[in-house]
């Protein structure tokens, strides 16, 4: 995650839930450069607490992510993209700003609670088999 005031970067393999909590506070942006990828829920997670996405074009990413909205997409494996997009979200606080008060506002649509998510499987379910 990229450091909102400092601009610096940290990395982290994995995140308990309160950590990983408060490095999305502590970040400018969400960096999720995955090659595949199904429903992004840290992605929602950090959306739900007003910061961008900096994500790749691949699996679930781009159906939450808005280009240039609420976060910015590259294209998978491109090194290159995803520096500029890093230092363009690093070097401009404005712009990180304005994406993550996007990230919230579209943040509703993704949110839901355990039942709702599972009542939403269960109707899939019931569509795609006929039950």
């Amino acid at each position: 995650m990229a450091s909102l005031e400092s601009g610096g970067a940290d990395w982290d393999r994995r995140l308990e839930p309160p950590a990983l909590a408060a490095a999305i506070d502590r970040s400018r942006a969400l960096v999720l450069p995955s090659v595949s990828e199904g429903l992004p829920r840290v992605a929602i997670e950090a959306f739900l607490r007003g910061r961008a996405v900096i994500g790749s074009r691949a699996g679930g990413i781009p159906d939450i992510v808005a280009d240039g909205v609420n976060g910015l997409l590259v294209t998978p494996g491109d090194a290159g993209e995803l520096e500029r997009a890093l230092e363009r979200l690093l070097t401009d606080f404005d712009l990180a700003v304005t994406l993550g008060a996007h990230a919230a506002q579209t943040s509703t649509a993704w949110a839901s609670s355990p039942q709702e998510y599972a009542a939403k499987v269960r109707a899939l379910i019931d569509e795609v088999v006929g039950g």
